[in-house]
């Protein structure tokens, strides 16, 4: 393992740590709540509609997806 590189371990069962669950919630919040879809197909286009959303502006996806540690070192 390379010096520079902090190895943390996550839980198991602790989505919001991971940074791939993000994404996720962020189109729920901001594109899919409070919504009634009448059909699946529905369902489907809201999500692609959504996600076409967020990939025109990449700048949620590296913002939400990040992970800053602060380490801290003993003296």
């Amino acid at each position: 393992m390379p010096a520079h590189i902090t190895l943390i371990d996550i839980p198991p069962a602790t989505p919001e740590c991971s940074p791939a669950e993000k994404p996720w919630q962020f189109l729920k919040d901001n594109f899919l709540s409070h919504r009634l879809f009448v059909t699946y197909q529905d369902i489907l286009d809201a999500c692609q509609q959504a996600w076409n959303s967020m990939l025109n502006d990449p700048g949620p996806i590296a913002s939400l997806t990040s992970m800053h540690r602060l380490i801290h070192h003993e003296t």
